[in-house]
């Protein structure tokens, strides 16, 4: 994501990962997580810091994002939003619908 844009992401994105046929009529894992998203950079994202913990971090470059929110909210703690930043993943921070709304600022 380029600074200062957003986007709205209608499909699953991460974490649950749920079970579903492949093409081969086996089974894989997809995003199970929630739909309609708000998709920003980085470089806009106030006001969260890292969650650590066992899997919240993982990525040789950076988060991969797929162990769920990585990030909470400075003031109250509420995990609300995930960042991926590996070096196979889109640099992006994906807001979890039910825990962020927009502010005036």
């Amino acid at each position: 994501m380029a600074p200062g844009t957003f986007a709205v992401d209608p499909e699953p994105a991460g974490a649950p990962w749920v079970e579903s046929p492949d093409e081969d009529g086996g089974r894989v894992l997809v995003p199970g997580g929630p739909r309609n998203s708000i998709v920003l950079s980085p470089a806009d994202v106030r006001g969260l810091r890292p969650i650590h913990g066992k899997g919240r971090r993982n990525g040789c470059c950076g988060p991969d994002g797929q162990d769920g929110p990585n990030l909470a909210c400075i003031d109250c703690g509420a995990e609300i939003a995930t960042e991926y930043g590996d070096c196979w993943t889109f640099q992006q921070v994906v807001l979890v619908p039910t825990a962020a709304e927009p502010t005036g600022a």
